[in-house]
């Protein structure tokens, strides 16, 4: 289905969105419009059981085999910052495609990262890409990407800069994002807002997905980029394997926690700690969050400031979609 707001390689081929009941619209239209955004629905277009996935190693080498063919030729370059993307990119090496790394570098803390990125780099043969990021040199491309995604999200916000230089006619850009963990200060915001725990009893388990889990598909369709920014959420078969695993855990409060998970999985793997994306870098996170509210209040005014867009969320009914 075509749609103004988004090019059809960033649609997810098993849900949808609607955004003030447009479909597939961008949080940054809604704004332009001078319009408060309210209703975030996600509609399952596809349904399937349990019994027909695999274990989640095997529907991830799917993803991996998959991400091989939609880049018809050209090299992944895969931001890799934790076991999430580590994951991903082994496998896209085992099926034999051709991949590459890319770390965002921010503080001198995080070299321990990048110590073991080197050491999974040697190990596999797989070259590694370094962006260190200066504000003063780099923050406009931030701004830029800011002001596409009007989204308080801190790591995303960097994709756009992180990507640039490249040649995109050889690269194919991946992100290993892992949506589906939604726990913390933020989520129970969410949480309490749409009182969870009563939606859980009427439908089972569910998937939380807000405004920032959409921003980068947005984000790649503005600047027509091509590649997958949330590889492990548009592959319907990796998420029910997810659910399915005996490791997963998936608390009364509808909080997710997937990392024993990979931990099983893929014991190969280095980080073996679920890294934030400012890991050691904790004093950066608050800084940019409040650069992004007084940029986008400036420019929105109060339709911005009056809505708290970090907690719109919709749900996936996960007994409901996996029969």
């Amino acid at each position: 289905m075509k749609s103004q707001y988004i090019i059809d390689s960033q649609i997810p081929d098993w849900w949808q969105w609607k955004l003030n009941n447009q479909l597939f619209q961008s949080l940054k239209s809604v704004l332009d419009s001078g319009n408060v955004p309210t209703d975030f629905e996600i509609i399952p277009t596809k349904f399937t059981s349990f019994e027909r996935v695999g274990s989640f190693r095997e529907e991830m080498f799917y993803t991996a085999k998959k991400l091989i063919a939609r880049a018809n030729g050209k090299t992944i370059l895969m931001a890799t910052s934790g076991i999430d993307s580590e994951s991903l990119m082994r496998l896209i090496v085992e099926a034999g495609g051709n991949v590459e790394m890319i770390y965002i570098k921010k503080t001198f803390k995080d070299d321990v990262e990048i110590e073991i990125l080197k050491k999974i780099s040697k190990e596999l043969n797989v070259r590694l890409h370094i962006k260190e990021f200066n504000w003063h040199h780099d923050g406009a491309k931030i701004k830029e990407s800011i002001l596409t995604t009007c989204t308080q999200a801190t790591m995303m916000n960097h994709m756009l800069w992180a990507f640039a230089g490249f040649d995109n006619s050889k690269y194919f850009y991946v992100t290993g994002n892992g949506a589906f963990r939604k726990m913390g200060k933020r989520f129970n915001v969410i949480r309490n807002k749409y009182n969870i725990e009563e939606l859980s009893k009427k439908h089972g388990r569910m998937i939380p997905i807000d405004l920032r889990d959409i921003c980068m598909r947005n984000l790649a369709s503005t600047y027509n980029i091509d590649g997958e920014f949330y590889a492990h959420i548009s592959n319907m078969s990796e998420v029910a394997a997810l659910f399915k695993n005996k490791h997963m855990k998936l608390l009364t409060t509808g909080e997710i926690d997937d990392k024993d998970v990979y931990l099983t999985e893929f014991p190969e793997c280095i980080f073996r700690h679920k890294t934030d994306p400012y890991y050691g870098s904790v004093n950066h996170a608050p800084r940019l969050l409040k650069y992004i509210n007084l940029m986008l209040a400036s420019k929105y005014g109060s339709i911005y400031t009056n809505t708290d867009t970090r907690h719109i969320a919709g749900f996936i009914n996960v007994d409901e979609v996996f029969l």
